[in-house]
């Protein structure tokens, strides 16, 4: 059973022969990936090689928490059949096994090749910390042969939450460590996941239902109307209304993103609202989840107001006034001392 807070990780590899990196007298084993947020792993240069042990607003690698649902496989499931459990919301994502569903939300690591290896070495790509490695997978298998570590191996990374309260925080080592003959070799590489700006991709509102609430049908016809005129080019989505209609309360969107040569590949999160009771939140799992649109849940709260999401708000990142704010913002109404319940997952 996968305890929430834990961090999946997938690697995925292949070998692909490199001929512009010559032997050389000193071994030296490499793991590389997009410390510096271009969109590319480096192998013949330093750009992604210095400060790769290390992560900051401005640098350091990426990877996202791969909790899309691809062509709604698991959400169509889980609406065909008995009520749902919370636990089986929480398996409900691309990365909670081993099958690639969504290779672009995966980010790349390579190691830099060694052609002067002794035909006795072999390799490990490890996940080391304890907490992090949980159900860690590497396809075939996590030891290599000299003949792979002498060529150039590829990888993809990407993780099966996005940030837990009471578990990971984010940061996740990987290891690369090579043995032979003639040395023991180790290098190690950090990634973490990551909010960026992003435009308008979706906005939301509650349907509502003919007989019982026409003037929130009324309101909906309406905003629709005024989204249309506004020239937003994102689309609007109706929540049923199952006695509940705030949408603002019952869930709170979030985003994260990984570098690309065109444009950054972003993945929606839709947070599912942490009072128990509040079955309506349970929609950004049976309904909108999808390629690309995660869904997560962090619950323990009480059906109390202030635990309702219209009291904290998410921004992107953005810049005003000569200040920016890289990571984005978090907004929240707190009561007297009382602080968000779902502030801890922040």
């Amino acid at each position: 059973m996968q305890r929430q807070g834990e961090l999946q990780v997938q690697l995925v590899w292949e070998k692909r022969p490199d001929k512009s990196t010559n032997s050389t007298d000193k071994l030296k084993d490499d793991i590389r990936t997009d410390t510096n947020r271009d969109s590319t792993v480096d192998i013949t240069g330093l750009s992604n090689s210095n400060d790769k042990n290390e992560w900051s607003a401005d640098s350091g690698a990426i990877f996202l928490p791969d909790i899309g649902d691809t062509n709604r496989r698991c959400s169509n499931a889980l609406l065909k059949g008995p009520a749902v459990s919370n636990e089986k919301f929480d398996k409900c994502n691309d990365a909670f096994d081993n099958s690639m569903r969504s290779e672009q939300f995966v980010a790349p690591l390579r190691t830099i090749p060694m052609p002067g290896l002794p035909n006795d070495a072999s390799g490990r790509v490890s996940i080391k910390d304890p907490v992090q490695r949980n159900q860690a997978y590497v396809d075939g298998n996590s030891t290599f042969s000299t003949a792979s570590l002498r060529e150039h191996l590829v990888f993809g990374i990407d993780g099966s939450h996005a940030h837990c309260p009471d578990g990971w925080d984010d940061p996740v080592t990987i290891t690369f460590d090579v043995q032979s003959c003639l040395d023991s070799l180790s290098d190690k590489v950090i990634l973490r996941t990551h909010t960026h700006l992003y435009l308008v991709q979706q906005i939301i509102a509650v349907k509502g239902n003919e007989i019982s609430e026409p003037w929130l049908v009324r309101f909906s016809k309406n905003f629709l109307t005024a989204v249309t005129e506004s020239g937003l080019e994102g689309e609007l989505y109706f929540f049923h209304d199952r006695d509940d209609i705030w949408a603002q309360d019952f869930m709170e969107p979030d985003a994260a993103s990984l570098p690309s040569p065109d444009s950054p590949i972003s993945l929606q999160i839709m947070i599912c609202t942490s009072q128990n009771e509040r079955v309506a939140g349970k929609q950004v799992f049976e309904y909108h989840h999808d390629t690309g649109i995660g869904a997560v849940q962090q619950l323990g709260g009480a059906r109390e107001e202030i635990k309702s999401g219209g009291n904290i708000e998410t921004i992107p990142a953005y810049e005003f006034s000569d200040t920016s704010w890289p990571a984005g913002r978090l907004i929240l109404g707190n009561h007297g001392e009382q602080e968000h319940f779902m502030l801890l997952f922040f």
